[in-house]
């Protein structure tokens, strides 16, 4: 598990930028570079659902790096050739003409996506909601159910993880203090609201721990150090079914949302984006994706098509939405930066507080000092005898070892450094924290591939 230290107080989420080099059946030219730029709390679906099965059938090249996703560029690279955003940051985006208009005869399933999930210049590939997340370790007989009890400390004791980003943030207060659903964004609108919204946090400000990745929110919810938590659902719920069951969740006054993939204006190989795009939206891999990450699809038949028991985790059933709110985009199209700085001048007069909960355990102890990047070789090739799957050689400079790490449609194989045989992990672990263990503690990874054309 990833860790900061706790003076990092003005975090926001990142993206992750992921270079692929062209896949063969997408009929892209071979050794062109294509990259894609994704928010790091979507890291552990994209490369298990999206970026294997992709890069299985082409010449592939991975570097990332990350960016703010809170506060994207105006202006993106000419390097990238894809994006996820926001409704609001897609809509600005394409107002400032650094976003492509897509052209829908490049898309030719687009016809199986629900109308709201196709935008001018962007296509819908999930819908996700922020949460109210609890520790079944903590249930005082009755489990959270609004809200309000997020900020009711005599009746739910104990400290809440909140993320070091301001979106839902504010929506979330004024809920908590007795707002109608349908007045939160008018008052949000104003400086009294946003000021109402912080005050209702700096009334529980010594009970919060405020948490940079999803594996630092999933492991102080199971191991009972927070009792609440605000977090997008469908990373939080990434996991074996265990751990899934090991997290309670209400989506009582769920906020939720689409998010969009668009190719920059000024793409150096925007067919490349037309390519990933129309791969991650069609229909196979959104259930896929659903499943790795439980999110809402974006097709016409949504939840339908989902297994019985994926259905009561996925974000946009009929149960799941009838007591959501959806995020308004047009109010964040106007007021995200301004959120943002309040958010952050809140933040710095009210420094983190640390405190010794029920197990004794001083959180200032959970914090540990990041540790350094490694540099990292990956080679693969197409010669191996597991399943005739691309085979992922791993050198690690310092400290010495080596990993193998196998690709095979769904199953991904990681081995030790005594370069035992590959085997399926029999323990219950999914494919996504398979892939996790390869990159959570080497941010900066590169992988060189020969030879990996399909058969």
């Amino acid at each position: 598990m990833m860790k900061k230290t706790h003076d990092s107080l003005f975090h926001m989420k990142h993206w992750l930028l992921v270079s692929l080099f062209s896949l063969s059946s997408f009929h892209a030219v071979a050794n062109e570079q294509a990259s894609i730029a994704i928010n790091e709390h979507e890291v552990t679906a994209f490369r298990s659902t999206l970026f294997a099965p992709f890069m299985e059938r082409g010449k592939i090249a991975i570097s990332e790096s990350q960016i703010s996703a809170s506060n994207p560029p105006k202006h993106f690279p000419d390097h990238w050739n894809a994006v996820t955003l926001t409704k609001d940051q897609l809509r600005k985006g394409c107002d400032n003409q650094s976003l492509l208009p897509l052209d829908w005869n490049l898309l030719p399933h687009h016809d199986l996506l629900n109308p709201t999930a196709m935008e001018k210049c962007g296509v819908g590939y999930r819908v996700t909601g922020t949460v109210l997340a609890y520790s079944p370790v903590h249930l005082y007989g009755t489990a959270p159910s609004y809200w309000e009890d997020f900020f009711n400390v005599t009746r739910y004791p104990g400290l809440r993880a909140l993320p070091n980003d301001a979106r839902h943030l504010f929506e979330i207060a004024l809920l908590a203090d007795g707002v109608p659903k349908h007045k939160v964004y008018e008052l949000l609108a104003t400086n009294k609201g946003r000021e109402r919204a912080l005050n209702k946090y700096s009334e529980i400000k010594d009970h919060i721990l405020w948490w940079n990745h999803i594996p630092e929110v999933q492991a102080w919810l199971r191991e009972g150090k927070v009792v609440m938590a605000v977090a997008p659902d469908g990373p939080l719920l990434t996991g074996s079914q265990r751990e899934r069951d090991a997290l309670g969740v209400n989506r009582n006054e769920m906020l939720y949302r689409l998010d969009y993939l668009a190719i920059p204006m000024k793409s150096s190989a925007p067919h490349l984006g037309y390519a990933f795009i129309s791969f991650a939206t069609q229909t196979e891999q959104q259930l896929r994706f659903s499943r790795v990450t439980p999110s809402g699809t974006t097709l016409k038949s949504g939840w339908t098509l989902a297994t019985e028991r994926d259905e009561p985790y996925l974000t946009n059933t009929p149960d799941n939405l009838i007591h959501g709110i959806p995020e308004n985009a047009d109010f964040y199209y106007e007021y995200a930066d301004l959120l943002t700085d309040a958010f952050n001048e809140w933040r710095s007069e009210n420094s983190l507080i640390i405190k010794t909960i029920d197990t004794n355990v001083d959180e200032s102890d959970y914090f540990e000092e990041e540790k350094p990047e490694l540099p990292v070789e990956i080679l693969t090739n197409n010669q191996g005898d597991l399943d005739n799957s691309p085979q992922i050689e791993i050198s690690v400079t310092e400290p010495q070892s080596i990993n193998l790490l196998d690709l095979d449609g769904d199953t991904l194989y990681t081995h030790s450094s005594s370069l035992e045989t590959a085997s399926e992990n029999g323990s219950d672990e999914t494919e996504a924290d398979e892939m996790d263990k390869l990159f959570e503690n080497n941010p900066s990874i590169e992988i060189q591939t020969i030879d990996v054309a399909p058969n």
